[in-house]
């Protein structure tokens, strides 16, 4: 189970480190990291600004997730790549006001990936067979977040890593007494061959409507996909599927795949 810790981030940080399981040091300039290493040799990075997994190792020691090298990691901006958080939206309001009613302009996706987050809980005997580790965030309203979202919330997010799996739980509770709206999601950054190379499709989406805004520059346009598969060819593709299946499938152009379950 979960090691919780009530104390304040800094007490939380040091005192949930759990011996060849998980890691709290700094990482890239000297940025807060937690590290999970499963005992089949697996590892997944987390940072605590953003709660971003920024690399997720399978025990052959490759690596499912993509880092833009072209995006100094910073407090300055979100961490470009891995897997951010949007929340309490998701893509530009202004873009979509009838799909996110109420919510006030603020940047693209949202704040949670510019907020520190703080570790409250840790574990190294979770999920069925009692060898996954993982580690629970938390983020409240602070001033930066009132700012731009005037409402009291409480978000927890859990990253366990299984054997073959990378389990995300993000949660957002309203401990106040108005109702509030908002949207979120995880955004995975999944590392492929080269596109142009070798054939990187993604599977499971025939026949699902999906707003694309990569045709005309500003335009949104409402399409259903009549391809079994969606394919990638160096082209910019900038599509939002409605609701997609809960199982979607990448072929990463190496014969391998990725499976996302929702």
């Amino acid at each position: 189970s979960f090691d919780e810790d009530e104390g304040g981030h800094g007490a939380g940080f040091v005192d949930m480190a759990i011996k060849d399981r998980v890691v709290m040091d700094e990482g890239v300039n000297d940025m807060p990291r937690v590290i999970l290493t499963h005992e089949n040799g697996g590892e997944a990075e987390v940072y605590l600004f953003g709660a971003n997994v920024t690399s997720w190792t399978l025990a052959n020691e490759s690596e499912v997730l993509y880092m833009r090298p072209d995006v100094q990691q910073s407090y300055e901006q979100p961490i470009g790549g891995g897997i951010p958080i949007c929340f309490p939206q998701v893509g530009d309001a202004s873009t979509f006001p009838e799909a996110l009613p109420g919510i006030p302009p603020m940047q693209e996706h949202g704040f949670a990936s510019v907020c520190e987050w703080e570790v409250v809980a840790t574990g190294a005997d979770l999920g069925a067979n009692g060898n996954d580790v993982g580690v629970m965030l938390r983020l409240t309203d602070n001033e930066l977040t009132r700012a731009m979202w005037d409402f009291p919330f409480e978000a927890t997010y859990e990253v366990i890593l299984s054997a073959s799996k990378l389990i995300l739980r993000l949660r957002v509770a309203n401990p106040g007494d108005e109702t509030f709206p908002f949207a979120a999601a995880l955004q995975p950054h999944f590392h492929v061959l080269d596109v142009v190379e070798y054939p990187v499709t993604a599977k499971g989406l025939q026949g699902v409507t999906y707003l694309d805004r990569g045709l005309v520059p500003g335009k949104v346009r409402v399409r259903s996909l009549e391809e079994e598969t969606v394919g990638f060819d160096g082209t910019t593709v900038d599509r939002l599927f409605v609701d997609s299946p809960r199982t979607v499938g990448l072929n990463v152009g190496s014969g391998a795949s990725v499976t996302v379950t929702n």
